[in-house]
């Protein structure tokens, strides 16, 4: 009885608590909470049969007559088995012939969840362990500079723009001014975007130098949500009265100076787009060799941009296949506009360059390479206690750690513990999403 009454003070004095603890099982099983039950009271409602129950009587049931049980009875076995059986005193039903106890199993098997009586959920091993912190990021943001053709041939050449034959064709700056329109505006979050011309918007219409005026400066510095700036800044769409010859060498390498002296730590590429050769060589003797013969500075700058780690993307606009011989100024003579394009791409390290008969074309080709440029690269707000308890969602799915990028579809630490990489099918939905949230949990053991 001493037993008794001192595990029924301790349990009247000690509530009921939800176990939330990191690494706790929670395995261990909940005690009773009677409510009401004070030690004087439960020796007296078990005083007249306690004889019964405690020398070792084997009767499966003790029966009391004029009492109610408010308290645990222990019954004890020849196996020393000892059940405990709790009876709320608000619930017994107390008969003139005795009450029979009913005998609850508390027995629980480690690792499952318990319900106390108060309904209350202890955590368990096979739960998913606690979270220490939860963040939403974004991929770190590129330095992109779109260098620009505005050359003569850009605003008075007009294509079909639609593949409609039945709607007016437009000029081709026309297109590309929609197209950097819908490209910056969409990807402004995530790019940093900046723009220069080739040549500039001082360029003159002459058969001469001044044709080829190439500022030294970019018209618009890279910058986050540059949109608005870069569309302000270059010539309208429906603008026809511009001139000049297609100085791109001149072009790229104002760019490439710039994106040189930007953080190197940030991702850095260069998009060319152009509707023909590059002409306007800094070393030409005279105005033919100036206009008429291909600069092949070009891939030289482009190729020196690719070492250093920043890629040349090239897009054409209406390019032709074949060797122009027409001895027309303007157009570089004796060469293949489709071979050296490609020649500039490779030299930049993007393999091709893409060739567009329409304005869809256009767009898809320069979304594709703003896809290319697009970084899967996420620095953590925070570096993980336990790194192998992170968790990294995208689009709502949950991917795996891997080792490499080698390894397929997935997520590695590559710069630990302080940035993250994702990889294969991983990247894609980042790309898409433009974020991703990271659980960073605790050792759940």
């Amino acid at each position: 009885m001493k037993r008794l009454s001192t595990l029924l003070t301790a349990l009247a004095l000690t509530p009921s608590a939800l176990l939330v603890a990191c690494g706790d099982s929670g395995g261990e099983e909940g005690g009773g909470d009677e409510i009401g039950a004070t030690e004087s009271e439960s020796e007296s409602s078990t005083g007249d049969a306690g004889t019964d129950t405690e020398t070792g009587s084997e009767d499966a049931t003790t029966t009391e007559t004029d009492s109610s049980t408010d308290a645990d009875t222990e019954t004890s076995t020849d196996t020393e088995t000892e059940t405990d059986t709790e009876t709320s005193m608000d619930t017994e039903t107390s008969t003139d012939t005795g009450t029979d106890t009913t005998e609850e199993s508390t027995d629980t098997t480690e690792g499952e969840t318990e319900t106390t009586d108060e309904g209350m959920m202890e955590s368990s091993e096979d739960e998913m362990p606690c979270v220490e912190l939860s963040a939403t990021l974004e991929p770190v943001p590129p330095n992109v500079m779109m260098v620009l053709d505005k050359s003569g041939s850009m605003f008075t050449n007009t294509w079909d723009h639609d593949n409609n034959g039945g709607t007016p064709q437009i000029t081709r700056w026309n297109s590309l001014y929609d197209v950097v329109d819908n490209i910056t505006t969409t990807f402004d979050d995530s790019i940093n975007f900046g723009a220069n011309l080739f040549p500039s918007t001082l360029a003159q219409n002459i058969y001469g130098p001044q044709a080829c005026t190439t500022s030294n400066f970019p018209e618009v510095t890279v910058g986050e949500n540059n949109s608005a700036q870069i569309l302000a800044t270059i010539p309208g769409p429906g603008v026809t009265a511009s001139y000049g010859g297609t100085p791109a060498t001149l072009g790229v390498t104002t760019a490439y100076n710039h994106l040189t002296s930007l953080d190197p730590e940030l991702p850095r590429a260069m998009i060319l787009v152009t509707d023909g050769a590059a002409n306007c060589d800094q070393n030409a003797a005279n105005n033919f060799q100036l206009f008429d013969v291909y600069d092949d500075g070009l891939p030289v700058i482009v190729g020196t941009a690719a070492a250093n780690g920043v890629p040349t993307y090239v897009v054409g606009i209406d390019i032709i296949n074949q060797t122009i011989n027409d001895g027309i100024g303007g157009d570089p003579n004796g060469i293949n506009p489709t071979v050296v394009l490609n020649e500039v791409a490779a030299a930049g390290g993007t393999g091709s360059f893409f060739n567009t008969e329409d304005q869809a074309e256009l767009e898809a080709a320069l979304t594709d390479v703003v896809a290319s440029v697009q970084t899967c690269t996420i620095p953590l707000s925070e570096e993980p206690f336990f790194p192998e308890f992170t968790e990294v969602i995208v689009g709502g799915q949950s991917w795996d750690m891997i080792n490499d990028c080698g390894d397929g579809d997935g997520w590695f630490y590559s710069d630990p513990y302080t940035t993250i990489e994702l990889c294969g099918a991983a990247c894609d939905a980042l790309k898409q999403a433009g974020e991703a949230d990271i659980d960073y949990y605790c050792n759940p053991g």
